[in-house]
């Protein structure tokens, strides 16, 4: 084994050290899970329990990336001037709290 090879192992398990980056790991990997779980999941349940048609599924879908095409260069401009990290706790918040009511709205009769 080379020096080199030693210094970069010892890199990459330093990393791992860091209580900040496995906190930051931790919280995305939960983000990545939720978003595929609600990509899939509320097609799923708009069919299942709004009797939703194809037309309608692809409306749902459609309408649910129009913000992001409309409002992502005046939200940039924006986050630049804020704490990314309140942000980012901010949005995930938001982003489950709102996914919260689809199972409560499911639930009530």
């Amino acid at each position: 084994m080379t020096p080199r090879d030693e210094t970069s192992r010892a890199d990459g398990t330093a990393l791992w050290r860091h209580r900040d980056f496995r906190r930051y790991l931790t919280a995305q990997a939960a983000n990545v899970t939720g978003n595929s779980l609600s990509l899939m999941a509320l097609p799923v349940l708009v069919v299942l329990h709004l009797d939703a048609t194809t037309a309608e599924v692809a409306w749902l879908a459609f309408l649910g990336q129009l913000p992001t095409a409309l409002l992502a260069l005046h939200a940039g401009a924006l986050a630049d001037r804020h704490s990314k990290r309140r942000q980012m706790i901010t949005g995930d918040l938001v982003s489950a709290t709102a996914l919260a009511t689809v199972p409560v709205s499911a639930a009530q009769p």
